[in-house]
């Protein structure tokens, strides 16, 4: 069994890989439905403990997940966890890694796939919503699958903005970094918007010509409740493409725009459906709604595990 840390998760992945790796998943899931079971949740008081299985074609993976909002005040992580691979034939343990980490890495691959597929092949201009850990996995995934040359970013909070600002200049230095004073300004320069917060209302000022045009990438909000697109965002596209079927039932930006009756129920489907060429995307403004997906991290641990094999010195571990 191979036992890898949060660098040597970064050290056997690149964004190409990544990308790969999840459309892959995608294009499986189409074709093989029925291979991720529905996560279970234990509430205890505050607290919530997530286990999210999937199966893939030769092995299988389970991510175990806490999260414990009270950590903050002691300057903890709220969430934590482990991700263990194993073989489908004989259960055995392949890899045992951080939870956190590889869902930072899917999620990063998550956006690039969207953006790769319904973006203009020539949309330089990247804006982000939102400045936490997952809009610095975005950026460095979507620079990937398009020649960014300009990434404006706006963060309710200034700390927030200045601290990505700094540290997203290192990692990605010819890219020329903006901070954005409004979100209205964001969004009138930019070909691309990702929205990675998770407000309960729209971010998005619901002004259909500030919109008209653009594609809309949504990673945060998560749950029924929670929205980060306007009326106006589905009124201009004509499908919403989501990442996983069970995204439909799990966050508000899927379920609105149908219980509102601004889309029908058939505009609503995967991204998978376009890779495989089952359905077709149209006009000129697209969005995408992510709530992540257990294959997707079962295909991005596979490879990360498939390459630390060939380099696996002082990783293997024994019970």
């Amino acid at each position: 069994m191979l036992f890898l840390k949060d660098d040597e998760l970064d050290r056997f992945s690149d964004p190409e890989m990544l990308v790969s790796s999840v459309e892959a998943a995608m294009v499986w899931d189409e074709t093989h439905p029925g291979n991720v079971p529905q996560r279970m949740h234990i509430n205890r008081g505050d607290n919530t403990f997530l286990m999210m299985p999937a199966f893939g074609p030769v092995r299988y993976g389970t991510k175990v997940v806490s999260v414990l909002p009270g950590n903050s005040v002691n300057g903890m992580p709220v969430i934590s966890g482990t991700y263990q691979l194993n073989d489908n034939r004989d259960g055995s343990v392949l890899a045992l890694m951080s939870a956190a980490k590889l869902t930072a890495l899917r999620t990063g691959a998550i956006g690039a796939v969207a953006v790769k597929h319904l973006s203009d092949v020539d949309a330089t201009n990247v804006g982000i919503v939102g400045c936490g850990v997952q809009a610095r996995a975005l950026v460095k995934m979507i620079a990937a699958v398009r020649a960014v040359k300009r990434i404006y970013y706006f963060s309710r909070t200034r700390q927030s903005a200045e601290f990505f600002g700094s540290e997203m200049k290192k990692v990605l230095p010819n890219i020329e970094w903006i901070a954005s004073e409004s979100i209205s300004s964001l969004i009138s320069s930019v070909h691309v918007v990702v929205t990675a917060t998770t407000s309960p209302d729209p971010v998005l000022p619901d002004r259909e010509p500030l919109l008209m045009g653009k594609t809309f990438i949504g990673m945060g909000s998560y749950k029924t409740n929670m929205r980060e697109f306007p009326d106006a965002v589905f009124r201009l596209a004509h499908q919403v493409l989501l990442d996983a079927p069970g995204t439909r039932y799990e966050t508000g930006d899927a379920l609105h725009p149908v219980n509102s009756g601004i889309r029908k129920a058939e505009d609503v489907f995967t991204l998978g459906k376009i890779l495989t060429g089952t359905r077709q995307v149209s006009g000129a403004t697209k969005v995408f709604k992510s709530a992540g997906y257990a294959l997707f991290d079962l295909f991005v641990a596979e490879a990360i595990w498939q390459r630390a094999l060939l380099d696996k010195k002082n990783m293997e571990i024994n019970f």
